[in-house]
């Protein structure tokens, strides 16, 4: 009995010492495990230390880079109070229907952008001019020749003079954290001296794949429709007698030629073309209201005060393009009724592009 006592205590020992080796096992185990998670932990500090350093050297790839501050020799100051923006941010925001415009003509100028730390790069893609539309796009200066400068290197590309996003391939993977755009040449605008580039980028899938038709169809499908616009699209007015011509040119009436204040005697049909200016472009949509008033003194300057204008008629009319390119609306009224004249007294027709007027015309029919 002793000995079977004595044989189970021996066990219940060797079990428990057992169990204390296991103990020891896993604390070491797990010391050698906290021990490689830190050796790992360290290296992968060195080895980000180590990147860091070599970015610093060598430059971070462009792509990984988004922070950069753009300044400008000189910015073109808006004057159609319509809230364009010409600073050199623009550049930057995907869109070709903004840009930044020089104050100065262009030729000399220069566009900066400085990076927030130093990058890596080879290639980018530049749309180098006022680029909203294709006939605006020509209407301006456009960048023939461009100089980057950039840490020390420098490049000049010369630029065809085609509407589209432009890709330049410079050094083989240059470092900098600083490039100059210098307008060294332009090509004339058909009726500005503004000089624009409304996009540099570096970071665009279709910049990376040099494909500038998808560069095109993003701004077709993201941008185009909501690009800023000058409203006031209408420069002058003209009334005639007489249709416009095959061409949607108007034809200046047989009877008199000036507009303001102009007799006309029993018209059967009364034109109105409104000249569009530089802002407008072929398709915009105009609302265009009539209006008659018979004042008591017809030859009375205060008219309009004397006398409440009485309204006629409202329709939506469209900027047409003639053969020539000019940019005409245009507009007609019959008189009222089972009658072939008007009646006596002052007309008035009004022009409306985005709910904003934009023009107005007056004449007299007297006897």
């Amino acid at each position: 009995m002793k000995k079977l006592l004595f044989i189970f205590i021996i066990g219940i020992l060797a079990a428990g010492c057992g169990i204390e080796d296991e103990r020891k096992a896993d604390d070491l185990q797990k010391v050698d495990v906290e021990k490689e998670e830190k050796i790992v932990e360290k290296e992968k500090k060195e080895e980000k230390e180590e990147k860091i350093e070599k970015e610093a050297i060598e430059g971070k790839d462009i792509l990984e880079v988004k922070n950069y501050v753009i300044s400008t020799s000189s910015v073109l100051v808006d004057e159609t109070n319509v809230g364009f923006n010409y600073e050199g941010e623009m550049v930057g925001d995907k869109d070709f229907s903004t840009a930044w415009c020089s104050g100065e003509g262009g030729t000399g100028d220069v566009l900066t952008m400085e990076f927030s730390e130093p990058v890596k790069a080879s290639k980018l893609g530049i749309v180098p001019g006022f680029a909203r539309d294709e006939k605006i796009y020509f209407q301006n200066n456009r960048i023939k020749k461009l100089k980057m400068v950039f840490d020390g290197e420098e490049e000049v590309f010369n630029l065809p003079d085609e509407y589209r996003m432009h890709f330049l391939n410079f050094c083989e993977e240059c470092t900098f954290q600083k490039v100059d755009f210098i307008v060294e040449e332009v090509y004339e605008g058909s009726k500005y001296d503004d000089t624009c580039i409304a996009e540099i980028d570096f970071w665009s899938d279709y910049v990376v794949n040099e494909n500038e038709e998808a560069a095109m169809n993003y701004y077709k499908n993201y941008k185009e429709a909501d690009a800023l616009r000058p409203y006031d699209i209408v420069s002058s007015i003209m009334i005639s007698d007489r249709s416009p011509d095959s061409c949607m040119e108007p034809r200046k009436t047989e009877k008199y030629s000036e507009f303001e204040g102009v007799q006309v005697l029993n018209m059967g049909e009364i034109f109105v073309t409104a000249f569009v200016n530089q802002y407008g472009r072929e398709g915009d949509e105009v609302n265009v209201k009539w209006y008659h008033v018979e004042p008591a003194y017809p030859d009375s300057p205060d008219y309009e005060e004397e006398n409440e204008w009485v309204f006629l008629k409202s329709e939506k009319s469209k900027v047409v393009e003639s053969c020539d390119g000019n940019l005409y609306i245009h507009t007609n009224i019959y008189p009222a009724g089972e009658v072939d004249v008007f009646p006596l007294g002052i007309y008035k027709v009004n022009f409306y592009h985005n709910g904003k007027f934009v023009g107005s015309g007056k004449f007299r029919i007297s006897q």
